[in-house]
């Protein structure tokens, strides 16, 4: 199966448009449609950014305040926490041991 990401328009009759020509033979093809939420479409960028543009977007955290985001709600691993025996449970589990 091949993927292919398209961008269309849905018309008011509720036909689904995309202009843009493919290279697939003839045939039925299945077709996803992903809907961007108002605050998205709002929200998105209209125009690609280039890599030299990449360096002028506003930085809105630092690194030591996105780390501290992703671990936040871990929770520590006990001191007596023994790898080795959690990965065999693990395998046993998995190979029906």
């Amino acid at each position: 199966m091949r993927a292919l990401k398209l961008k269309g328009k849905v018309d008011e009759a509720g036909k689904l448009i995309v202009d843009t020509d493919i290279d697939l033979s003839p045939g039925e093809v299945e077709v996803i449609v992903l809907r961007a939420s108002q605050a998205e479409e709002a929200n998105s960028l209209s125009t690609t950014l280039a890599a030299q543009d990449v360096d002028r977007l506003p930085m809105k955290a630092s690194f030591e305040e996105f780390s501290a985001w992703m671990l936040e709600g871990l929770s520590s691993v006990p001191q007596n926490f023994d790898s080795e025996e959690a990965r065999w449970q693990y395998l046993k589990g998995k190979h029906h041991l």
